[in-house]
């Protein structure tokens, strides 16, 4: 029997040659997932191919093929797949096969129903997990090459605020500077990220992210701050508010995107910075420039009437041209 596949529920496949066991199983996960059933490894592998789960419950002792060789080919058709393998044979060596090929658990027939559900939940989490990490690579990824791709702070900051919104899943999010004592709000996103209690809320993460230089995250709160750290230096700090804390533990993987993403922030931030810094040298040397070039012309001129006023054939020549030049006008 294999039940119908919707896209509301993570899929779970159950591979086990007894009809029992099948349907005992799908009794237990029903509720909260989509349970496919196979007979053999063959049909699983198959499966596999054509949508891959996000768990496998998969019999070890089975005619035809065995649930190793099953293992050890689904392994190979889809990485990313988690499987918690079951039998009533247990023993050492099978064990160390089983986690040599890739098995996430390792459950002994009769498993209780406690134990399978729980086996299940912690598999279709890391599968979920593992998406969810490859999804904000990806992100990441664009984040990169969309906030490297201008140097003026306005657009960069306007950048940020919108990659950030799609990568922490904001609600809410600020983004402050150290230009003086206490975080200066450099720019913020979010319907009530201007109200005085949010504000205070922020201030107070953004002051002590910058202070630790690290990762602050109160998850009750759905709150978090990241450093923004450029040449070794704290230039500021990104403070958000999402429901994504609230709901799942921030691991080292994803912990570390996050690091990624605050640090590429930095960088451009500063890369702006110094472009506009530079653009204000480059003007400051111009305006001197232009003052250096007026006031040698001048000392030119003065020298040039102090020769003309000395020489006989020449003094008072430029008195004359302006007598004669006002004469014919």
């Amino acid at each position: 029997m294999t039940e119908e596949i919707g896209m509301d529920k993570p899929i779970v496949l159950v591979v086990d040659d007894k009809l029992s066991a099948r349907e005992a199983y799908r009794q237990m996960l029903k509720n909260d997932y989509e349970v496919v059933l196979k007979g053999n490894g063959r049909e699983a592998l198959e499966f596999v191919k054509q949508r891959p789960p996000h768990a496998v419950l998969l019999d070890i002792k089975m005619p035809d093929m065995d649930g190793i060789e099953v293992l050890r080919q689904m392994k190979e058709i889809c990485p990313e797949v988690e499987v918690v393998m079951v039998t009533a044979y247990a023993s050492l060596e099978t064990a160390k096969e089983a986690m040599k090929y890739g098995a996430m658990e390792y459950l002994i027939k009769p498993a209780g129903i406690k134990e399978v559900k729980e086996a299940i939940r912690k598999a279709v989490s890391r599968r979920m997990r593992k998406a969810r990490f490859d999804e904000k690579l990806l992100m990441l990824l664009s984040f990169t090459r969309s906030v490297t791709s201008s140097l003026d702070e306005r657009k960069v900051l306007d950048t940020i605020l919108e990659w950030a919104e799609r990568f922490f899943e904001a609600e809410m999010i600020w983004l402050y500077k150290t230009d003086t004592a206490t975080p200066e709000l450099w720019a913020s996103k979010g319907e009530l990220s201007g109200s005085d209690e949010m504000l205070r809320e922020a201030e107070r993460i953004a002051a002590e992210t910058m202070e630790g230089r690290e990762l602050i995250v109160e998850s009750e709160r759905g709150i978090a701050g990241l450093p923004l750290i450029a040449r070794d230096k704290v230039i500021g700090a990104f403070v958000f508010r999402s429901p994504m804390l609230r709901e799942e533990e921030i691991g080292p993987s994803l912990k570390s995107l996050l690091t990624i993403f605050s640090d590429h922030a930095a960088i451009a931030l500063e890369n702006a910075r110094l472009y506009e810094e530079r653009k204000r040298v480059e003007e400051h040397l111009r305006r001197s420039k232009e003052k250096l070039k007026s006031a040698l012309n001048g000392i030119i001129q003065a020298m040039a009437l102090a020769v003309e006023m000395r020489h006989p054939l020449t003094a008072g020549h430029q008195r004359r041209v302006a007598e004669l030049a006002c004469a014919i006008a």
